[in-house]
């Protein structure tokens, strides 16, 4: 072995000096006890052997041999905790996850740990301490814990706790060995929040335009208003009440900023200096796509990808430019590899579907859509992604089912409000379309709109829905009327008609704006990260539909003030 400062340095039998901070090694060379590294060294033979057994696995032609090669590899890695491509970390984000793959929260895996002896191997079952502490200082929210699953995008090969011997059918298994980490007391008691302002007197709320038609079983009670407060980044907001407000002139944001030139080359200036800076290449490939630069933009897509392989964005920016240059097999390749990077990331697998439906590409839409629904049928917005792609690809009768089936499960109202009414709303637009389509069924289409209380009547002239892909934050959507009327959380009728159903402080959406008729101009919209969440950045999709079109718009945000609008497009009516 040899350190830092190129001395060598060999275990012995006798007890030596230890390394300690950042001091450095005088001569050629110290002892050091033979336990010192010996967790860090049996690891490291781990990761040997199961290299040997991956290029034996690569070479072994009998089929048999092979899948017993695999798992063996599967059930080393999860026993050693050495990742290798057949095991990934699965993380489980809800008591529903736990029961879904068999797993018991409790389990405690042993974990490496620096103490007075060097590095060693804390068992956490045996470890009283650390059992009354209930695990590791300050937790991970969610919690991970060790699984089995099978590399078909993650699937668990079987019930009961997974371990190596429940994937000897699916020999190239996804496993993994994480710990338990829920319910971690902190190290100490936050202070107390400062007392909340009172609210200011408002304006009386404008009285709302009737709403459409809708049966009692769609609807909910409306919530109730919620007190002012201040923005404190990073936990969810309340919002100040709900006022009277009509502008007379468009907000500034409805003006989409171009960046100069001048912007561009400093930017790039700066990449030529930091090849690696992840911000730089978010920041200039927003300037590129507000610029209309897909040349330039797809040669910093390629200069990206070798130095962030593994980064969406740099293949979600490759895709938008070559979509944007008519090069739509290259476009669908590289939002492919969305699902290749993260295949058990519902996030990633719902929005490389819809990039792949804005290509027109459905059918390799299908996989992920129908993969992110059999991973999280908890989450409203993976049946209503897979219904929207097969409303547009003509399989509308199937369509119709995944929102039938949806009307019948219970979503958390916090991450998505009232979204029932959504959903019906949505199954309207697919039934007309059924109806349409095959007008000879209107009997049987009739008798289902009544059984899922949907309206056949209702439509409307604009629908514009907006979600994310991360909770615990608050992103925002606004339009803005042809008379220079916004239509947002805290302004939500507008005379013209606009109507904004919910406001969604803590994720994932959806939001949505409509209305039943439109004035002649342009209707802007826009969105806002209003309060950001522990993960930062969030990624969000907006629906665009007019009559017969529908628009899909990525995109991407980091937190901002309120004056920070992200610019999504323009609608214009003639």
């Amino acid at each position: 072995m040899v350190s830092d400062s190129g001395c060598r340095m060999k275990a012995a039998a006798e007890p030596g000096p230890h390394l300690s901070g950042a001091a450095t090694l005088e001569g050629s060379s110290q002892s050091l006890p033979a336990g010192t590294f010996g967790p860090l060294l049996q690891r490291e033979a781990y990761r040997a052997y199961l290299d040997y057994l991956a290029e034996r696995e690569a070479n072994e032609p009998s089929d048999a041999v092979r899948s017993a090669l695999a798992t063996e590899q599967v059930k080393v890695s999860v026993e050693q905790r050495v990742v290798i491509p057949q095991t990934t970390m699965l993380v489980l984000e809800t008591e529903w996850d736990y029961q879904r793959f068999g797993l018991d929260r409790r389990a405690l895996a042993s974990i490496l740990t620096i103490d007075a002896g060097g590095i060693g191997i804390l068992d956490r079952h045996n470890n009283t301490a650390f059992q009354e502490l209930g695990g590791v200082v300050g937790g991970v929210a969610g919690g991970v814990i060790t699984g089995a699953v099978s590399a078909e995008y993650g699937r668990y090969a079987g019930p009961g706790p997974a371990t190596a011997d429940a994937v000897q059918e699916t020999p190239r298994a996804v496993a993994e060995a994480i710990t338990v980490t829920q319910n971690a007391p902190a190290l100490g008691t936050a202070p107390a929040p400062p007392p909340r302002p009172e609210p200011r007197p408002t304006a009386q709320a404008p009285v709302p335009p009737p709403a459409p038609a809708v049966p009692p079983s769609a609807t909910s009670a409306p919530s109730a208003v919620r007190p002012a407060e201040s923005r404190v980044t990073g936990a969810p907001t309340h919002r100040r009440e709900q006022v009277a407000e009509t502008k007379n002139a468009f907000p500034d944001w409805t003006i989409a900023q171009r960046p100069t030139h001048e912007d561009v080359a400093a930017m790039q200036k700066e990449l030529d200096t930091d090849p690696r800076n992840r911000g730089v290449y978010n920041r200039l490939s927003d300037a590129l796509v507000a610029r209309a630069d897909w040349d330039a933009l797809r040669r910093m897509a390629l200069r990206w990808q070798p130095y962030d392989p593994e980064n969406p964005q740099v293949y979600e920016v490759l895709g938008i430019a070559d979509e944007q240059l008519g090069n739509t097999s290259e476009a669908a390749r590289a939002v492919a590899s969305l699902i290749e990077i993260a295949p058990a990331k519902v996030e990633l697998l719902q929005r490389a579907g819809l990039l792949l439906l804005r290509t027109q590409h459905a059918d390799l839409a299908e996989t992920p859509l129908r993969r992110a629904l059999e991973l999280r049928p908890d989450r409203v917005n993976t049946y209503r992604c897979l219904a929207l792609m097969l409303w547009r690809d003509g399989r509308i009768e199937e369509a119709a089912r995944v929102l039938e089936s949806a009307t019948r499960q219970q979503f958390p109202s916090a991450w998505y409000g009232n979204v029932q009414r959504v959903v019906r709303e949505e199954l309207g637009y697919v039934y007309r379309g059924w109806l349409a389509k095959d007008p000879g069924r209107l009997g049987e289409i009739e008798q289902r709109a009544r059984d899922y209380h949907v309206d056949l009547t209702r439509k409307d002239a604009l629908r514009i829905t907006l979600t994310w892909e991360t909770d615990a934050n608050d992103v925002d959507l606004h339009v803005v009327d042809p008379n220079g009327e916004e239509c947002y959380y805290n302004h939500k009728y507008n005379k013209s008609g606009l109507e904004l159903y919910e406001d969604i402080t803590q994720g994932l959406g959806p939001e949505v704006i409509r209305t039943e008729s439109l004035l002649k101009g342009t209707y802007h919209v826009g969105v806002n990260y209003f309060s950001a969440g522990p993960m930062g950045v969030s990624r969000g999709i907006v629906v665009v539909m007019s009559g017969d079109n529908v628009d899909i718009y990525p995109l991407r945000l980091v937190e901002g003030g309120r004056t920070d609008m992200r610019y999504i497009t323009a609608v214009t009516v003639k």
